[in-house]
């Protein structure tokens, strides 16, 4: 199909993990800045420029290190499902005597000695106004009228490649946000929505997700929200965390178009006898600082009582789009 033969514009390669990952051994930090609301957010981040101009945002959310664990394990499990639109993220420690770091008074960051923070990178064309991202029409068009954008929709037979390309990036985009249930993302727009009892805050530029205005490359950027927070907040937070889990059921439901290769690896995730612990032990390979992020036992408990069934519920969808010729 059309669809399947479409490139994409490069993303996030392995080629950077490992440039990145090189600069953190090696590198120095020439700048801190402080964190503005549209560069790093929170006033406890900081803007950090290493001496090759390479530019990160550091994020510190310690004692709520479950945030912390939420980003860096997106970031894996991005990689281990074959999506190249998540920001690089590598932690680093606090110690102002490291090489790392040696030169800069931390005590103006209000940094805790010995924390763990995460670096995440910073991409600079994704600033413009031009970035900014709404939900395209089709698939908002199904969401609001409950019934699932699929291959027969005659919409396809009047797009440009660009356009289906468009499309299949916010599929897998459904489909992340389902497994790590991100809270905010498209589903604070729904939240929103539901809130004020107006549907038009989903016209509205989602929140956290970006593209490059040249190529349409979209990003999924502050991810801090999935997997464990995000978790917690839909299994153990009564009604509103029942919400979130219909808010992304509803997304989910209101697609039937996915690239192979995501179901792909989703499936092959999803055929581990424990996926959760696949994905911390593929993190914890990559990054060798994982391992002394404090655990919140409450969070993991949920976490892994539940990552498992977010992929299959994935799979039993695609199964049911499949079934009436609709997918794939």
């Amino acid at each position: 199909m059309l669809l399947l033969l479409l490139l994409f514009t490069p993303g996030v390669t392995a080629e950077d993990i490992a440039e990145f990952q090189k600069k953190l051994r090696v590198g120095r930090v020439s700048q801190i800045q402080k964190a503005q609301w549209n560069k790093c957010g929170r006033p406890k981040n900081q803007y950090i420029v290493f001496n090759d101009n390479s530019t990160f945002c550091a994020r510190y959310r310690h004692p709520h290190d479950k945030l912390i664990h939420g980003e860096i394990l997106s970031f894996y499990l991005s990689r281990m499902l074959g999506l190249d639109s998540v920001p690089v993220v590598m932690l680093s420690q606090v110690n102002s005597t490291s090489p790392q770091w040696r030169g800069h008074n931390l005590t103006k960051t209000e940094w805790q000695q010995g924390t763990i923070i995460a670096l995440i990178q910073w991409i600079h064309q994704l600033t413009y106004k031009e970035s900014q991202v709404t939900i395209p029409t089709v698939i908002l068009d199904a969401y609001e009228n409950g019934y699932a954008f699929n291959w027969t929709h005659p919409a396809l037979r009047r797009m440009t490649a660009g356009q289906v390309q468009v499309l299949l990036q916010w599929s897998d985009l459904i489909l992340f946000d389902y497994i790590t249930g991100n809270y905010d993302r498209v589903a604070s727009m729904q939240d929103g929505a539901y809130e004020k009892g107006s549907s038009d805050i989903m016209r509205e530029h989602i929140r956290n997700l970006r593209q490059n205005w040249q190529t349409h490359k979209m990003w999924l950027i502050d991810n801090e929200s999935g997997l464990l927070d995000s978790y917690e907040l839909m299994y153990n937070g009564g009604e509103s965390g029942l919400r979130f889990v219909n808010f992304h059921q509803r997304m989910l439901k209101s697609n039937c178009i996915f690239r192979r290769s995501t179901v792909g690896q989703i499936k092959q995730l999803a055929d581990s006898d424990d996926p959760a612990y696949v994905l911390m032990k593929h993190t914890e390979h990559y990054d060798s600082l994982y391992h002394k992020l404090p655990v919140n036992s409450k969070c993991f408990k949920i976490f892994t009582a539940n990552f498992h069934n977010r992929l299959k519920e994935i799979l039993d969808w695609v199964q049911s789009c499949k079934a009436i010729g609709r997918t794939l």
